[in-house]
């Protein structure tokens, strides 16, 4: 244990502990070094999931920093990562699912950036590598703007068209594209769905991110139905939107199927990567991949406190039946991605 990971424990416990859990000091300083020993668990784990109300039996059970630390290292390929950290090549990778137009302004001209801009009005930009909505922005074009001065502001970043979203998703927060994060693990022969939640934006920020005042809420596999309140960064539990007032609950998310089928073929482009997290857009006629995670958070136990480690031991036992059995496209039934998709309508 360091000194900095010491020094932000004490700050991530003393800003949690007094709305938390009634202030038990004490208690839940020894509490949480034996989380941390035992199951891995951060400080913000040990508030977010609860860890202190909780036996060890109920403790065991939930995928903690450390033990999702352990998942990303041996069972994501290092010198593949860059396959889905560097978002330019995620979206040459995963282009079968993007109808989007992008444009890297690493690579490009001047002339290139113009001609993309004056053609989308509105436009999206973000940096190459990172996650958290870091760094994301849209950038709106008016008559009479220095458009060389910002190219150069933006020089080496990525530009987006604009994703326009189904209705239904955009009615819950019309100033972000409010996506599905899907956690996945690819045991050799299926791509396993651990869990899946709606994330969705607040106070008027372009990205859905918990970071920026995002809210996320659980959805049930089986039937696309938002089936739990929604929690902000701030542990605060929500019914309705807090700007939309739009109903979380029983929220049924569009194209459901088609997301699943999608994820799972998009999971056998890079079975190097076992354990991602997968953002997703839903629109009107399909879905649109957005971006992938090799070390995709685990806070989606945060909504119901329930645990999602037994799930992952299971898929590891798979996998390791899995090992020597025939390639995983095969053993899937799937064809090549290359075909045209069934999934959504291309553009015209």
């Amino acid at each position: 244990m360091n000194i900095k990971f010491l020094k932000d424990s004490i700050e991530i416990f003393n800003r949690r502990i007094s709305t938390c859990a009634e202030g038990r000091y004490i208690y839940c300083w020894i509490d949480m070094l034996w989380c941390y020993i035992c199951f891995g668990a951060s400080p913000e784990d040990y508030f977010r999931y609860e860890l202190y109300r909780k036996s060890n039996y109920e403790k065991n059970r939930f995928t903690t920093y450390r033990r999702s630390q352990k998942l990303i290292k041996t069972y994501n390929n290092p010198g593949e990562i860059a396959k889905v950290l560097d978002k330019r090549i995620a979206n040459k990778i995963f282009a079968d699912f993007i109808s989007r137009e992008w444009l890297d302004t690493e690579s490009c001209g001047y002339d290139d950036f113009q001609r993309f801009l004056l053609k989308h009005k509105e436009i999206i930009v973000k940096p190459v590598a990172g996650g958290s909505g870091k760094g994301v922005c849209k950038y709106s074009y008016r008559e009479g703007d220095n458009l060389e001065q910002k190219f150069r502001e933006i020089k080496g970043s990525m530009v987006e068209e604009v994703i326009e979203q189904h209705k239904a998703m955009n009615s819950l927060n019309p100033s972000s594209v409010n996506a599905v994060r899907l956690v996945t693990f690819f045991d050799g022969q299926i791509c396993n769905i651990i869990v899946s939640y709606l994330k969705i934006g607040a106070h008027q920020s372009v990205v859905d991110n918990t970071n920026a005042g995002g809210l996320f809420g659980k959805i049930d596999a089986g039937t696309g139905i938002v089936f739990t309140s929604c929690v902000d960064n701030h542990f605060q539990r929500y019914l309705v939107h807090p700007m939309s007032g739009i109903q979380i609950i029983g929220f049924k998310i569009p194209n459901w199927e088609i997301l699943l089928e999608t994820v799972k073929k998009a999971a056998l482009l890079v079975p190097e990567l076992k354990y991602l997290g997968w953002d997703f857009a839903i629109l009107d006629d399909g879905v649109e991949f957005i971006e992938a995670n090799h070390d995709p958070s685990h806070i989606g136990q945060m909504v119901d406190q329930a645990g999602t480690y037994e799930f992952f031991r299971r898929c590891i036992m798979n996998l390791k039946k899995h090992e020597t059995s025939m390639p995983a496209a095969k053993a899937n039934g799937y064809k090549t991605c290359s075909q045209k998709p069934s999934w959504r309508r291309r553009r015209e």
